[in-house]
């Protein structure tokens, strides 16, 4: 086996330790962005359009939708990376505990000669 292959092999096994943060931080950050980039942006220009017909009812609910879809947009992107944040540090920690004891495995088996 490469080494690639073998270092890619090795990181998944500690990966799938921490699904829950890593799917929750696959999920949650690109709805974030979705929600930041797209439908914050289209609810501001409706209420800006409300504005210019004097609609002051679809002003206001636009702007409410936007205040709500900021709101949980950034909400989605601190959890987002947070629990990347947090996935990648126990991965990381995980990783060194299992090369430490591969290390040590093949050590001890060379000093006792098997």
């Amino acid at each position: 086996m490469s080494t690639n292959k073998y270092t890619i092999k090795l990181y998944w096994e500690q990966m799938k330790k921490y699904k829950t943060s890593f799917f929750l931080a696959l999920f949650s950050i690109p709805i974030a962005a979705l929600f930041i980039s797209t439908l914050l942006p289209y609810f501001f220009s409706q209420a800006i359009g409300g504005l210019s017909s004097k609609d002051e009812s679809s002003v206001i609910l636009n702007l409410a939708l936007a205040t709500i879809i900021g709101i949980v947009g950034t909400a989605l992107n601190l959890v987002g990376f947070q629990m990347l944040t947090r996935h990648e540090g126990s991965v990381r920690a995980s990783l060194s505990d299992a090369t430490f004891k591969q290390v040590i495995e093949k050590a001890v088996r060379f000093f006792v000669n098997e």
